[in-house]
């Protein structure tokens, strides 16, 4: 599994030194590959883009309020 948690204007550099480090061997895996983003605002669509299969990719965004047990209703 692969954890996307960085600046939003650092996706893709980070996604493309993953891509050229891994290179082919992400191609060889024989089975789907989780990538999780919880970069803000970067489309499914870019991410896919960057890494290509067989990586699929889901995202999570974190609340503020979860960490105090509060919500946003009273």
């Amino acid at each position: 599994m692969l954890i996307v948690a960085v600046r939003p204007s650092s996706v893709r550099e980070v996604l493309r030194a993953i891509g050229n480090t891994i290179g082919n061997g992400i191609r060889s895996i024989d089975r789907p590959l989780l990538a999780v983003s919880v970069a803000a605002g970067v489309p499914l669509r870019v991410l896919s883009k960057l890494l290509g299969p067989p990586v699929q990719w889901a995202r999570a965004m974190p609340s503020p309020l979860c960490r105090s047990g509060r919500s946003l209703r009273r």
